[in-house]
């Protein structure tokens, strides 16, 4: 059975960033750098609800999206610190919803690859994948249309393109990683 999709030389299979080690460990690095900070994100929101841990757990699984707890973390800042301390970490929550949308779309998206440019890996959005998929056989004429719309969605991404949305994203994780120590020190000195 044929697992690969070709369009313009650019093959998309299961197995597209085999060929791409060093791109793809720069993809992990952003996948994972995103989880590590939704995690933080989590934690400062137990520790502004400092004394209500079970109810901020509560919270934080009924909220569906990594936005929605962002947003969370938000409007407790507002009622549980200081504006002096609440300013710094409003701009930080900010800067993470300003990320989400540029590693959602790496996350959300179909990698492929050209062979004879190694330097650069190619990106289609999964929903133009099942709008695609879903409308080549009821349009099956018109084929080259479709085709030519999803190429209109195709995005190159280079080894510098990854490598600074990696580092921009591990750069959030640290500044997470120290405002949640900042608030766990505070907490303790509540206590």
């Amino acid at each position: 059975m044929e697992r690969e999709f070709e369009i313009d030389g650019i093959k998309f299979t299961p197995t597209s960033l085999a060929g791409h080690p060093i791109h793809a460990a720069l993809l992990a690095t952003i996948f994972t750098s995103f989880s590590l900070t939704e995690g933080a994100i989590g934690g400062i929101y137990g520790l502004l609800k400092h004394q209500d841990y079970a109810v901020a757990i509560e919270e934080l699984k009924a909220l569906g999206s990594n936005a929605k707890r962002t947003e969370a973390v938000r409007s407790l800042i507002k009622t549980a610190l200081p504006a002096t301390e609440a300013a710094p970490l409003e701009s930080l929550m900010k800067r993470v919803l300003a990320y989400a949308p540029t590693r959602n779309k790496i996350a959300h998206g179909i990698w492929g690859a050209h062979p004879d440019e190694p330097d650069k890996l190619y990106r289609l959005p999964v929903k133009q994948w099942i709008t695609f998929l879903a409308s080549i056989l009821p349009n099956r004429a018109d084929a080259s249309d479709i085709i030519d719309e999803l190429n209109e969605h195709m995005e190159a991404y280079s080894l510098n393109d990854l490598q600074a949305v990696a580092s921009e994203g591990e750069t959030l994780l640290e500044d997470l990683i120290l405002a949640f120590t900042g608030l766990a020190a505070r907490a303790a000195q509540v206590d």
